[in-house]
């Protein structure tokens, strides 16, 4: 079976941990949680805008029948009355 040898590194290399990297990281995942919350609140407005647009078409289309049925009542009661005379 073959000899694995350790090896530990010297005690007098000056390394030290540097917390540069985890608040980088950090920073970064704020701004993606920002940016996240900005297409989500993009896309809520879009939604908003959709939905009053197709109830505003509606209405037009109601409005539109409503005007029909009035406008097909009044030919027929002019009609009628042009025929009593």
């Amino acid at each position: 079976m073959p000899v694995i040898q350790e090896y530990n590194a010297p005690t007098n290399l000056g390394l030290q941990t540097n917390d540069r990297a985890v608040d980088a990281k950090g920073i970064a995942a704020r701004q993606v949680s920002r940016l996240t919350n900005e297409a989500a609140s993009e896309v809520t407005s879009l939604g908003q805008r959709v939905g009053g647009t197709i109830a505003q078409v509606g209405n037009y289309a109601q409005d539109y029948e409503a005007h029909q049925e009035i406008r097909n009542g009044a030919a027929g009661l002019t009609q009628a009355t042009a025929a009593k005379q």
